[in-house]
């Protein structure tokens, strides 16, 4: 009998379930040439896995807006109308502040009724709203960044600010990478990318270049925060010379050229030569053979009822 078809029977039958030990065991009693690996290797090809492989295999775009990937952060901004907490002393003071600006404004009242109405004193500027959110999008080939801030995380100011990048950025790319969040998942962005050609996928985990370039922005926004000795609203100001000192000056150590070299046409061979011989490959799937048990994954097709 086949070294797999005692394992599989005793596997089953036996009900050891799960357990490698135990199926050896009770596998050698009938052929005792039967080693560990040749369970490991069985159940491998013939049990579907309940947790993922170890290590990972990174992807290598072939060529320059083949793929960004895409993600949203946040700064530590006071949202616009935010209110600091206040002492006794300071709610008292701000109630006489607002019993006196009430008399006055009687005064006021009363002034006018005895005078001709004045012109209306012009409206002033609103002033300027906080952008506390930013959206990333990073070409995973040439590593060139790219951020735009915005006001709040919706779906209609996300769809504009992606407009905007994928101009900075030179160009749309063939697909868009980033993780499930809801603003990222919105129907108008997803309409967009369709009537762009542009595909987009998400993933249940995370956007690890784009996460990754956001930890480096954020970095070189804060230090230049911190030696200005400015407040982190004013991080907007600071963007265009941390993504000129990133792109144009800082060399990659992914290819060894800066993002803004990597871009040009003429570097293109070479950026593809130096990721491949920098491509991590440490995750190992068993071999599969005719005949093995293997999981497909299938896309959902919504259902229309019609009526």
């Amino acid at each position: 009998m086949a070294k797999d078809a005692i394992i599989k029977r005793v596997y089953f039958d036996s009900g050891a379930l799960g357990s490698i030990k135990r199926t050896l065991k009770e596998a050698r009693e009938i052929d005792p040439s039967i080693k560990e690996k040749d369970v490991k290797s069985w159940k491998d090809r013939n049990i579907q896995r309940r947790i993922n492989l170890r290590g990972y295999n990174s992807f290598i775009a072939s060529e320059g807006k083949e793929e960004y990937q895409m993600d949203l952060f946040e700064m530590p901004v006071p949202r616009a109308g935010d209110v600091r907490r206040q002492t006794d002393e300071e709610r008292a003071k701000r109630k006489r502040q607002m019993d006196d600006e009430r008399n006055e404004r009687r005064i006021q009242v009363r002034r006018k009724k005895a005078s001709p109405k004045p012109q209306a004193a012009p409206k002033k500027a609103p002033k300027s709203i906080p952008r506390r959110y930013g959206l990333l999008l990073v070409d995973i080939f040439t590593k060139f960044v790219d951020v735009v801030p915005m006001v709040d995380n919706r779906q209609d100011t996300l769809l504009t600010a992606l407009k905007q990048s994928i101009r900075n950025m030179g160009g749309k790319p063939k697909t868009i990478f980033s993780d499930g969040e809801g603003a990222l998942s919105g129907i108008e962005l997803k309409k967009y990318l369709e009537s762009e050609n542009i595909r987009l996928l998400q993933t249940r985990s995370h956007a690890a270049y784009a996460e990754r370039h956001i930890r480096t922005i954020k970095d070189m926004l804060f230090k230049r925060l911190e030696f200005k000795k400015l407040l982190p609203a004013k991080w907007v100001d600071l963007l265009p010379e941390v993504l000129k000192q990133y792109n144009e000056k800082m060399v990659h150590s992914a290819h060894d050229l800066t993002p803004s070299q990597a871009k040009q046409s003429r570097n293109e061979a070479l950026v593809r030569g130096r990721l491949e011989v920098k491509r991590v490959t440490t995750r190992r799937y068993p071999p599969v053979q005719v005949g093995d048990t293997v999981k497909v994954f299938q896309k959902k097709i919504n259902l229309i009822r019609k009526g």
